[in-house]
């Protein structure tokens, strides 16, 4: 799998990504702002259900297609970014 491909992310990445730390992302996920997936005793989150979260958290009521969309591909931008950087 390429890096650009990369489907999960773990807490900690995710907390690396948002700037924000690792126990802010679980309660994140406790509130239900982020999407994540139990797996044994720790949590992944799926790279499109981030990519919506973030979404939803950034765009303004009433935004435009076109802005969602630039929104969109920046985050997906960061994300490949990040990626690159853990390699």
């Amino acid at each position: 799998m390429s890096i650009e491909n990369k489907k999960l992310y773990t807490t900690m990445e995710v907390a690396t990504i948002l700037g924000i730390s690792r126990i802010a992302v679980f309660k994140n996920i406790k509130r239900g702002k982020i999407r994540g997936h139990k797996i044994g005793r720790n949590y992944v989150i799926h790279r499109d259900h981030l990519i919506e979260d973030i979404l939803q958290d950034s765009l303004e009521p009433g935004s435009t297609k076109e802005e969602r969309s630039t929104i969109k591909k920046e985050i997906e931008t960061m994300l490949i970014d990040f990626s690159k950087k853990l390699s």
